[in-house]
C-alpha cells in the first residue's frame, strides 16, 4: 500500500522523506533487476503490510501500533542505505547488454581459484572457470562508448562484466542452511536457497516483530498429529516402525532435528525390507523439503568418488540401493562419512578441499545385510520396513502421494517446524544418542560378524554340539571328537574351508575351549552353554537367545537332522 495511505494508530506521524521512497523505489529495480534486488538482506526480510502489522499486534492483545513502528520494520541500515543509493545508479548507468548476465556472480575462491557463478534452474549452483566464462560469451559485444567520430566503442561481454564495479563479487562460498541473507557474513555467498515455495510460515521468514513476544499458535505448532498427512503417518507408524512407539518418535525427532537444525548428527537412517515396501516412498517424500539440496545416490562414487561438488550443498542424502561393499576399509567409509564433521570435495577443474559438512543420511536397501555394524555401533537407526499386504501396492502408495500433493506436505513440513517439536528439542525431550535398539539393527550386527562369530552364534543358537561324543565314557562333559568337529566347523563357512587345524585350534582356544585326549581319541571340550552365551553378551552385546537353556543337549549323531 502507499505510503501516504497508511493509517496513523495514536495518532503519529511519518517523518521520514528518505522511508517514502522505498517502496516505490524497490517496485522498480524488481522489474530492472530482479535476480540482483532479490538478494539485497532487505528484501529478503519478508516485510509485512501496516494492515498485516496491526492484526499481529491485536492478536497479542497489544495495542494499536503507529504507522512508525511499522515503518521501523522498513528501516534500512547506513550500509544498505547505501548500497541502494549505489544500485540506483548502476541500474541508470550499467550498459543494457551487461544485463544478459543477470544472476551471475563472481566467487574470488571457489577452493583455491576464482569461477564465475550462476544458480541454475534446479536451484543449485553452476559454475565455469573465467577463462569458460569468456569463451562462453566470445561473441557477445557490449558498447563501452565512443570515439571522437562518435563511433561506438565496443568490448567483449565477459570481459566489461568482470570489470564492471556493481557485478556481483564474493570473497568465498559457503554452504549455510537455515541462514537469511542478513545473517550471512559479508563477502560470502550462501549456496542455500531456502525453503521451496509455501512450506515456511512466514512468521518464520522474518526477522522478529514486536519485542520476544510470540506470536499466536496455528493449527500446526500443538502436539496432535495433522489430519492432513494421516495416512503417510500410519505408514511411518505401522510399516517403517513395526508399530513400536518409541521408534516412531524417534525417528520423526530424527526428521524435525533435521529441519529445525540443520547440520549433520551422528545417526543415519537405514532402511531394510522387501522391494516395494515404501523404503523409497519415505525418503524421497521427505526429501522435498530440501528442494535443490536433496541427493539421491545410487552407486558409491556419486559420494566418495572425484567430482562430487553436489555434496557442498546437500542438506538430505539419500542412498538408494547404494553398495558401500563389504570388509572392514568400507565399513570404516561409511562411519567416517555418518560421523565425521567435514567431507571431501572435489570439483571439476579445482583442486581438492575440505567443506563443512552439511546433511544427514537416509540409507534404503532391499538386500538382507545392508551395513557393517558393529558390536557396539551408535551410528545407526535400523528400520526393517514390510507393508505387509500392501507391499508394491500401487493404488495404497497413491494415495499417499495424493494426501501429500493435497496439503499432507505443507502440514507435516510445518508440525514437525512448529512450536511443539520446536521446544521438545530445545528442552532435551529427543536425544539423538538415544537411539532404539531395534532389532533389525541387531540383525544387521550378526551378519556383519565374522565367520569364525558367525559359527560360534550359530552353535550357541541351537544349543548342541556339533560334533561326536567320545567313545570313552570318561571324556568330561559336553567334549566332542576333534576331527569332525573341524570338519563340522570347515563345512559351515566358505571362509574357514581352508583354515588349518592349528588356526581352527587358536579358534576354539579363543572359545575357552579345553583340548582332551585318551589313548585313541582326540577331543574338545565346551564351557557349559549357560556360560559360554554370557560371554557372548558380555563381548558381543545383547542378545535375545531362543531359549534359556543354560547345559548342552547332546545329539543323537545318527539323526540326519543334526546340524553343521
Amino acid at each position: 500500500m502507499p505510503i501516504d495511505s497508511c493509517p496513523e494508530g495514536n495518532g503519529a506521524a511519518i517523518t521520514s522523506g528518505a522511508r517514502a521512497l522505498l517502496l516505490p523505489v524497490t517496485g522498480t529495480l524488481r522489474v530492472v533487476s530482479p535476480e540482483y534486488i532479490n538478494a539485497m538482506p532487505w528484501v529478503q526480510r519478508q516485510r509485512m503490510t501496516y494492515e498485516a502489522f496491526c492484526a499481529h499486534a491485536a492478536a497479542q492483545g497489544l495495542p494499536l501500533p503507529t504507522t512508525e513502528q511499522w515503518l521501523d520494520t522498513y528501516s534500512l541500515t547506513p550500509a544498505e542505505m547505501d548500497e541502494l543509493r549505489a544500485m540506483i545508479d548502476a541500474c541508470d548507468n550499467t550498459p543494457a547488454g551487461l544485463r544478459e548476465l543477470d544472476g551471475h556472480f563472481f566467487i574470488r575462491k571457489f577452493g583455491n581459484k576464482p569461477r564465475v557463478c550462476w544458480r541454475q534452474a534446479d536451484g543449485r549452483l553452476g559454475q565455469m572457470s573465467v577463462d569458460d566464462f569468456k569463451t562462453a560469451y566470445g561473441d557477445k559485444y557490449v558498447q563501452a562508448g565512443q570515439n571522437k567520430q562518435g563511433v561506438p566503442i565496443l568490448k567483449p561481454l565477459a570481459e566489461a562484466w568482470l570489470k564492471h564495479p556493481r557485478s556481483p563479487r564474493y570473497d568465498r562460498v559457503e554452504f549455510l542452511p537455515g541462514q537469511r541473507h542478513w545473517e550471512v557474513a559479508e563477502g560470502t555467498y550462501n549456496l542455500w536457497a531456502g525453503w521451496p515455495d509455501g512450506l515456511a510460515r512466514e512468521r518464520d521468514m522474518r526477522p522478529a516483530l514486536l519485542g520476544d513476544v510470540p506470536e499466536p499458535d496455528d493449527e500446526f505448532d500443538g502436539d496432535s498429529e495433522p489430519e492432513q498427512c494421516q495416512l503417510l503417518l500410519a505408514h511411518l507408524h505401522d510399516n517403517v516402525c513395526g508399530s513400536d512407539h518409541e521408534v516412531y518418535m524417534y525417528l520423526l525427532g530424527w526428521l524435525a532435528d533435521a529441519l529445525l537444525r540443520p547440520g549433520p548428527n551422528e545417526v543415519a537412517v537405514v532402511m531394510t525390507g522387501p522391494s516395494g515396501s515404501g523404503k523409497g516412498t519415505v525418503a524421497n517424500l521427505f526429501g522435498e523439503f530440501f528442494g535443490p539440496h536433496f541427493f539421491v545416490a545410487n552407486r558409491p562414487e556419486q559420494i566418495e568418488g572425484k567430482f562430487n561438488r553436489h555434496l557442498m550443498e546437500t542438506q538430505f542424502l539419500f542412498g538408494d540401493e547404494v553398495d558401500f561393499g563389504r570388509g572392514e576399509a568400507a565399513n570404516k567409509r561409511l562411519r567416517n562419512l555418518v560421523t565425521e564433521p567435514t567431507v571431501p570435495i572435489e570439483p571439476k577443474g579445482v583442486d581438492a578441499f575440505h567443506a563443512r559438512k552439511w546433511f544427514r543420511i537416509m540409507l534404503a536397501t532391499n538386500d538382507e545385510h545392508a551395513i557393517g555394524a558393529l558390536k557396539d555401533d551408535r551410528r545407526y537407526l535400523v528400520l526393517n520396513v514390510d507393508a505387509g499386504e500392501h507391499n508394491r501396492d500401487r493404488p495404497y502408495f497413491a494415495a499417499i502421494r495424493r494426501e501429500w500433493e493435497n496439503g499432507g506436505k505443507v502440514a507435516f513440513f510445518r508440525w514437525l517446524t512448529g512450536r511443539s517439536w520446536r521446544e521438545y528439542l530445545e528442552s532435551g525431550g529427543w536425544d539423538v544418542g538415544k537411539r532404539p535398539e531395534t532389532d533389525a539393527l541387531q540383525e544387521q550386527k550378526v551378519l556383519s560378524l565374522s565367520a569364525a562369530d558367525q559359527l560360534l552364534l550359530g552353535i550357541l543358537e541351537d544349543g548342541r554340539l556339533p560334533a561326536e561324543h567320545p567313545v570313552n565314557r570318561n571324556a568330561p562333559p559336553n567334549t566332542v571328537l576333534s576331527q569332525p568337529l573341524f570338519e563340522a566347523m570347515r563345512e559351515h563357512s566358505p571362509d574357514l574351508r581352508f583354515w588349518s587345524d592349528q588356526k581352527l585350534t587358536t579358534m576354539l582356544r579363543g572359545w575357552r575351549c579345553e583340548g582332551w585326549k585318551s589313548n585313541s581319541e582326540r577331543g574338545w571340550t565346551f564351557p557349559p552353554l549357560g556360560e559360554m552365551r554370557a560371554a557372548w553378551v558380555t563381548r558381543m552385546g545383547e542378545y535375545s537367545w531362543p531359549d534359556e537353556a543354560s547345559d548342552w543337549h547332546v545329539p543323537d549323531w545318527r539323526d540326519p537332522q543334526t546340524p553343521f
